[in-house]
């Protein structure tokens, strides 16, 4: 459901504005999720498409507020990778690793790994990542 649009400004600068949303809510009446879930809460943003695209790192970090560690955590939760893989990949403890998900978790304003990918992927998901 993420939505995105290009747009040219007066001066010629292209910019691509993107629209994901963040919250759903099930439709009144309906119990189960899934299908009839309605969106409630949405992140926007513009990029201009005529200067040189950020890291994903820079991007993650910009847009959720957050370290690089944490940043770079995000990212291999966008991976399907676990927090152990995560761990031994940037040769770090897995009680650090534990600590960048609390603080992210805090951050995003989740309250489980599950629901953070799940933000995650609907905040990402135009971006093809």
């Amino acid at each position: 459901m993420p939505f995105s649009l290009r747009l040219e400004r007066e001066n010629g600068d292209v910019l691509a504005l993107f629209v994901a949303p963040l919250v759903f809510e099930p439709l009144e009446g309906r119990e189960t999720a899934g299908f009839w879930q309605v969106p409630r809460q949405f992140v926007w943003f513009f990029i201009s498409l005529d200067k040189k695209p950020k890291s994903r790192i820079d991007i993650v970090m910009t847009l959720l507020r957050v370290s690089p560690a944490e940043a770079e955590l995000a990212l291999s939760l966008l991976q399907d990778k676990k927090q152990n893989e995560h761990a031994e990949e940037r040769s770090i403890s897995k009680y650090t690793v534990r600590n960048q998900m609390q603080s992210l978790l805090g951050k995003t304003g989740c309250r489980s790994q599950a629901e953070l990918v799940g933000k995650l992927n609907r905040l990402f998901a135009s971006f093809n990542w």
